[in-house]
């Protein structure tokens, strides 16, 4: 205590020091905290997309299945099983799904059966043509899309596509072919299913000379066809589940159709509430960002305020010591000390 004149001056200290760590402590705590349910709520919400995209994925797989086997019905009628017994295999045998055959079959059978084939006929070739696809893309690594895309082409007389995987087409061999064929005589006009079929021999012939016929069997264990047929089986699989959901989903959409409906019309009946119930989401969704950007940086903010909190703790040590037992009677010396140098009350 240092006294001079009527001033009096008192200084106090204290170690804060444990009381520091202390804080420091618990504030790391906080932040660790607040990391773990960042991480937890951002993978909860990854897990539940995840799942809901499967599902989704999954019935969406088992509706285009449905929908090509029953375009497929319909194009090849009763000789669709045709389609069914390739179908059942061709994923594991060249990478072409269930619903791709259906699909592929029902297109190439739309052609044929409108140049002239029989349903019969035409699902025969479709099978073919459809093997022929899959060996092609094997020899040249390309999507089995795309090789029964060039062949597709050439059956229509479009040469172009076939050039780039080495098969030339021209109408002069065309009708020759057909006239090996017996699909017509010298005398007779070629017709279309004639030409169709002519020239799906002269594709076949060229691509066996190359030696593409059967190249997707002898070479299924290679990396490329390994991924088709993973590829395919993943889709068939993804179709089962969508299968067993869609009876589930079925009478729900239908609920969702008829409130959907109810909606319309009571939006089309209130439009003046129906604005106000527009904006008031849209705000609602503006506050859901918001709210959802400071979340993420909440771990960062937390840092911070442990910061700002270890020296509140600090400052709220000295005024503990100032409001403790000696600082309260130090602090009345002072107040008293005051007062009576300035004459306060009339003290002296």
């Amino acid at each position: 205590m240092v006294s001079g004149g009527n001033e009096v001056k008192i200084r106090v200290t204290g170690d804060a020091t444990d009381a520091r760590r202390a804080i420091d402590s618990t504030m790391k705590g906080v932040k660790d905290l607040a990391e773990r349910t960042r991480a937890l709520a951002i993978g909860m919400v990854a897990v539940g997309g995840a799942i809901t995209a499967a599902f989704a994925m999954s019935v969406k797989s088992a509706s285009s299945l449905a929908e090509a086997v029953n375009a497929a019905d319909v194009t090849f009628g009763e000789f669709s099983s045709t389609i069914q017994d390739f179908a059942k295999t061709s994923a594991t045998s060249f990478g072409i799904s269930n619903r791709a055959a259906n699909e592929y079959a029902a297109t190439l059978g739309g052609i044929l059966t409108a140049s002239g084939l029989t349903q019969k006929a035409s699902a025969d070739l479709s099978v073919e043509i459809l093997t022929l696809a899959a060996d092609l893309a094997s020899v040249r690594d390309m999507r089995i899309e795309d090789a029964l895309r060039s062949i597709r082409s050439g059956l229509v007389g479009e040469v172009e596509p076939l050039r780039r995987v080495g098969v030339l087409l021209n109408a002069a061999a065309v009708e020759t072919k057909a006239f090996k064929m017996g699909l017509a005589d010298a005398n007779s006009e070629l017709t279309e299913g004639a030409k169709v079929q002519a020239r799906y021999a002269l594709i076949a012939e060229q691509l066996g000379e190359q030696g593409v016929i059967g190249d997707a069997s002898r070479t299924a264990d290679s990396f490329a066809n390994r991924q088709r047929q993973l590829s395919a089986t993943i889709e068939e699989a993804a179709g089962a589940i969508g299968v067993s959901l869609i009876p589930v989903l079925e009478p729900l959409l239908g609920l969702l159709t008829d409130a959907a409906a109810k909606v319309s019309e009571w939006a089309t009946e209130h439009p003046r509430l129906t604005n106000v119930l527009v904006i008031g989401t849209a705000a609602l969704a503006a506050l859901s960002l918001a709210a959802g950007g400071f979340l993420l940086i909440l771990p960062g903010l937390i840092a911070g305020v442990g910061a700002l909190g270890t020296a509140a703790g600090v400052a709220s040590i000295g005024i503990n010591a100032m409001l403790g037992p000696i600082g309260l009677v130090t602090l009345a010396i002072g107040v008293m000390g005051g007062a009576f140098a300035t004459n306060m009350f009339g003290m002296r």
